[in-house]
Formats: C-alpha cells, sequence, structure tokens
C-alpha cells in the first residue's frame, strides 16, 4: 500500500481543516478535536513542524499524530523540554502498513531537530494494544497511573 506523511504544516487551507476535524470525529475514540484545535493551540509554529498526516495517493487522510513541545511542570527553568504526543490514529482499515509507526516515527525525528530526545504521552488504562505498541516498537516505559486513570509513557529521559 502506497501512502505519503506530510508535516501538518503543509496542511492548513480550510478544506484540509474540515478533513482532519472529519478524520478526528471518525476516529477518535474518546473526544475528537474541532479545525481549531489544529490551528490554534498553544505552540501552533512548532506543533505544526512536530504533527504529521498520512495520506493515500488519492489524498484520503488515513492517519494523523500531533505532538507537541512541552516544559516539566516541576523546575522549568532547569529541565529540557520534551515532545508531548497528544494523539496518534490510524483509520482502522489502514492498520498493519507500519502508518502508525512511520507517524511516530517522523514525529521523534522532527522532535530530535528541536532538541527534544525525550518523549511521552498519556494513554487509558484499557487501551493495552496502544500500550503494546509504545513499549514492543520504541522502547516506550510504562510510567505511574494518574487519578484519570491514565498511565504515563516515556522514552528518552
Amino acid at each position: 500500500m502506497q501512502y505519503r506523511i506530510k508535516s501538518l504544516s503543509e496542511f492548513q487551507n480550510e478544506y484540509h481543516l474540515q478533513e482532519l476535524e472529519e478524520f478526528s470525529q471518525n476516529h477518535w475514540i474518546s473526544s475528537s478535536w474541532s479545525k481549531e484545535h489544529f490551528t490554534e493551540q498553544s505552540g501552533y509554529p512548532l506543533k505544526m513542524q512536530l504533527s504529521f498526516i498520512a495520506q493515500t495517493i488519492q489524498e484520503e487522510i488515513i492517519g494523523l499524530i500531533v505532538s507537541s513541545q512541552k516544559q516539566h511542570e516541576l523546575l522549568k527553568c532547569s529541565m529540557d523540554p520534551y515532545l508531548y504526543i497528544h494523539k496518534l490514529l490510524v483509520n482502522p482499515d489502514f492498520r498493519g502498513h507500519s502508518i502508525g509507526y512511520n507517524l511516530l516515527d517522523q514525529s521523534i525525528k522532527s522532535g530530535e531537530t528541536f532538541d527534544l530526545y525525550e518523549q511521552q504521552l498519556s494513554l487509558d488504562e484499557w487501551n493495552t494494544d496502544a500500550m503494546n505498541f509504545y513499549i514492543n516498537h520504541f522502547g516506550f516505559e510504562l510510567g505511574e497511573q494518574k487519578p484519570t486513570g491514565k498511565y504515563l509513557m516515556k522514552r528518552g529521559y
């Protein structure tokens, strides 16, 4: 299967933003983001360089990763910022083609160009398939469980 990965910064006209909103609504298990989330969140210019979409040759969106730079909450001045993965989504009809792997790999590599060598994300406790993906393919470690039931996962720290 052929697909291409594009930076979200290349994907900012009204038509594309509507497509992102629809993809998010169709494939997000918990809550979906509106198109405004892809343009107005804090850290917009850098977030767009750290976030990517996967498209078929026919330009159908089949995957999305939204990542941004974050600061550690404690001792913000003395600790390096890190890459935070907000969401990684792949259309279930296209799973098994390394789309999620390639989106995450591209986001991590882009983060490293901005000296973001640590990566973090949070996952729901029931999402064991995603936990195994991050652990087995990228070496993430499972951290503490938050009061919300989500687990913190990290690598590169």
